[in-house]
C-alpha cells in the first residue's frame, strides 16, 4: 500500500513538472515582442518621402518633402528645411506604439478623450506621392484616430509637441555653421573701429596614436589689432564668440523685411571669424527687431533673421568691448579696512584679529558676518560691459562710495552711479582705471549698505 501512494506521488510529481515547464516556456501574451502597430500600416522611416502636419491652433498645414538627402518646407512658404528635426519626428511616428484594441468605438467618445476635430493634430505620412497613413493625433498625446475611422486607440512613443511646431521651428533656422576647432582669427567691426584675435591652438601629440583631441581649454587668443581702443585684452572675448557663432540658430525669419530697413546695410556691428584655410563666416548685427529681439544676417545672403537681444548679447561685443572688465581682484583676508557709504547710512571698519572694529555708526552693535561678506565683495569684482554712454556728471552724486584698503595701505575706491533703466546694471568709476564700466545689479547691491541690514539684533 505505501509502495503504491509513493508511485502516486512520484507520478504526481512529475506530471506538475511538465506542467510546469510548459507552462513557463510559453510565450507571455501580456510580454511584447515587438511594438504593437493596431490599426497602422507596416511602414519604416526610410519610406517616407513627404508628411503634412495641421495644427488646430494655427489652422494651416506645414507640408514637408525629402530632398536629396535633406528635407525642404513646401507650404505654406518655401525652404530647406531642418532635416534633423524632420528625421527625428518621422522615427517617432515609424515606431509608434498603437494599441491593438480600440480605446472607444464612437464618435460620442471623441470629446472625452479629446480626439475632436477641433483638438487633434493631423499627421499625414506618403511615400512616392501615396498617403501611407493618417493619424489624428489627440490633445493630450495619449489617443489617436486612424483615418476616417471613429475608432480611437492608446498611442505611446510620439511626442505630440514635438510635432506641433510653427513654420519657422520647421525651416532650417542655421545662421553660421563651421568648425570650431580649425578657428584662426575673429575680427570685430563696429563704429569704434576693428579688432583682431587670433587663435593659437596646442598641438597634438606627435607620433603614434595622438590621444584625443586638445582641450579647448588650453588654447590661447592674442591680440593682433586694436589695442589702442580695447587696452587691457580678455582673451575670453573671442573665445566665446567661437563659442556663440560656430553653428547659430536663428530664434525665427524676418520675412518681408530688408537688409536695409533691419540696418544690415549699415550694421551695428560685424563679426568674421576666418578659418586656417582661408574661409570667412561673417554674421551682420543690425538694429531692433522689437524689445527682446535684433536682426541679424550675413552679407552673402539678402536673408534677415532674428534673434533674442539676451543671446545676441552674449557674443556680439564691438572692439571696445573685448576690454577687460576687472574692478578688483583684492582677497577678503586681505582687506584691512573698509568705509562704505550708502545714502545716509555708512560704515567704517578695521580689521582686528579674527573680528572687526567698528568706527561707524558708533553706538550700535554691526553684524560681523554682514563685514565679511562686505570684504568679500572685491575678492573678483569684475564688470559686465564697458560703458560708453555714460555722462561725467553720472557720478555727481553717486548712490554709493566705497573705500577698501589692504595691508600695505593701498586703498582701492568706487562710485556706483544710479541704475541704468532697461538694463538692469550700475555704472561704476573705479581708482583702479580710466573707464567706466557697468556692474551686474547683485554684484552691485552688496554696496547698498543699509542700516537694517547691518545693525545687529539684540
Amino acid at each position: 500500500m505505501l509502495q503504491t501512494r509513493t508511485l502516486a506521488a512520484l507520478a504526481f510529481v512529475v506530471v506538475a513538472g511538465a506542467a510546469a515547464w510548459w507552462q513557463l516556456s510559453r510565450p507571455d501574451e501580456h510580454i511584447e515582442t515587438a511594438p504593437p502597430r493596431g490599426p497602422l500600416p507596416e511602414f519604416s522611416a526610410a519610406d517616407i518621402d513627404a508628411i503634412d502636419i495641421r495644427s488646430p491652433e494655427e489652422g494651416k498645414t506645414v507640408s514637408l518633402a525629402k530632398d536629396g538627402d535633406g528635407w525642404k518646407v513646401t507650404a505654406p512658404v518655401e525652404d530647406r528645411a531642418d532635416a534633423a528635426a524632420v528625421d527625428r519626428a518621422i522615427e517617432q511616428l515609424a515606431g509608434a506604439r498603437i494599441a491593438d484594441r480600440p480605446s472607444a468605438t464612437s464618435k460620442e467618445s471623441w470629446d472625452k478623450l479629446q480626439v475632436g476635430d477641433g483638438d487633434v493634430l493631423t499627421v499625414t505620412l506618403s511615400s512616392s506621392g501615396t498617403p501611407i497613413a493618417t493619424l489624428h493625433i489627440g490633445k493630450t498625446g495619449r489617443f489617436v484616430r486612424i483615418g476616417d475611422a471613429p475608432e480611437v486607440y492608446a498611442l505611446r512613443g510620439v511626442s505630440r509637441a514635438m510635432l506641433e511646431r510653427g513654420v519657422a521651428q520647421w525651416r532650417d533656422r542655421t545662421v553660421l555653421k563651421f568648425d570650431r576647432d580649425k578657428v584662426a582669427t575673429v575680427t570685430a567691426v563696429d563704429a569704434t573701429g576693428k579688432a583682431v584675435a587670433r587663435r593659437s591652438a596646442p598641438s597634438a601629440a606627435a607620433g603614434g596614436d595622438a590621444g584625443p583631441p586638445p582641450s579647448s581649454d588650453s588654447e590661447t587668443w592674442t591680440l593682433e589689432e586694436g589695442a589702442p581702443i580695447v587696452g587691457t585684452f580678455d582673451p575670453a572675448v573671442p573665445k566665446t564668440i567661437v563659442s556663440r557663432l560656430y553653428h547659430l540658430i536663428a530664434t525665427d525669419f524676418a520675412d518681408g523685411v530688408s537688409k536695409a530697413a533691419a540696418g544690415l546695410d549699415h550694421p551695428a556691428l560685424t563679426l568674421t571669424v576666418t578659418l586656417d584655410d582661408g574661409t570667412a563666416h561673417t554674421l551682420l548685427v543690425g538694429g531692433k527687431a522689437d524689445d527682446t529681439h535684433v536682426y541679424i544676417g550675413r552679407p552673402d545672403s539678402d536673408r534677415v533673421w532674428t534673434l533674442l537681444s539676451s543671446s545676441a548679447d552674449s557674443f556680439a561685443k564691438g572692439p571696445v568691448q573685448w576690454r577687460d572688465r576687472t574692478i578688483a581682484k583684492l582677497p577678503a583676508a586681505d582687506v584691512a579696512a573698509m568705509d562704505v557709504r550708502h545714502g545716509d547710512f555708512r560704515i567704517v571698519a578695521r580689521r582686528s584679529g579674527d573680528g572687526w572694529t567698528v568706527a561707524q555708526p558708533k553706538g550700535v552693535q554691526i553684524d560681523k558676518g554682514k563685514l565679511d561678506s562686505l570684504a568679500g565683495a572685491m575678492a573678483s569684482l569684475v564688470g559686465a560691459k564697458i560703458a560708453t554712454d555714460v555722462p561725467p556728471r553720472a557720478f555727481a552724486r553717486p548712490v554709493a562710495v566705497a573705500r577698501f584698503t589692504d595691508e600695505q595701505g593701498n586703498t582701492i575706491k568706487i562710485s556706483l552711479a544710479a541704475k541704468r533703466e532697461g538694463d538692469n546694471l550700475w555704472p561704476v568709476k573705479a581708482s583702479t582705471r580710466r573707464d567706466v564700466v557697468l556692474l551686474a545689479d547683485y554684484q552691485a547691491r552688496r554696496f547698498l549698505v543699509e542700516r537694517d541690514t547691518y545693525v545687529a539684533s539684540k
